[in-house]
Formats: structure tokens, C-alpha cells, sequence
């Protein structure tokens, strides 16, 4: 979160010493808003895992094919898989 905070402070046309406290304050701050939209979050969190959970088969599967196409015979893909 820091790494991402610092990225967008970066482009703020603030001095740095203003940018510092921005940061300080999300340190105090951000634990109480996290608990506060957790309601929301969860809801979010939830949308989210039930794409992938939609999405997964469907990306397994074509890789899977891709692999096979990539390589049709099973002795050689077998001997990759060892190494």
C-alpha cells in the first residue's frame, strides 16, 4: 500500500513535506476505514471470487488445449513434465 501511495503522491503538485504528512496520515487513518467499509469490501471481495470461480474452468481449459495443440504427442510433453 505504501509502494502504491508513493506512486500516486509522486504526481501531486504539493512539496514534499506535504506529501510526508499525506502519507502519516493514511498510516493512522486507513485501519479505521478499512474496518468501516468492510461491509463494502466484503460485497466487492465476493463479486470478484465469483468471476474467477466462473472464469477458471474456462482459462484451464483453453490452456490446456493450447498445451496439447502446442505439442500432440504425449511421450515428449511426458519427458518435459519430468525434467
Amino acid at each position: 500500500m505504501k509502494e502504491e501511495l508513493a506512486k500516486i503522491r509522486a504526481g501531486f503538485p504539493v512539496p514534499d513535506w506535504q506529501k510526508g504528512t499525506l502519507l502519516e496520515l493514511m498510516q493512522q487513518y486507513a485501519p479505521a476505514l478499512v474496518v468501516e467499509q468492510k461491509p463494502e469490501l466484503q460485497v466487492m471481495m465476493q463479486g470478484l471470487v465469483d468471476e474467477v470461480r466462473t472464469a477458471l474452468p474456462k482459462a484451464v481449459r483453453e490452456g490446456h488445449i493450447k498445451s496439447l495443440a502446442k505439442n500432440p504427442v504425449s511421450e515428449p510433453r511426458a519427458d518435459e513434465y519430468v525434467n
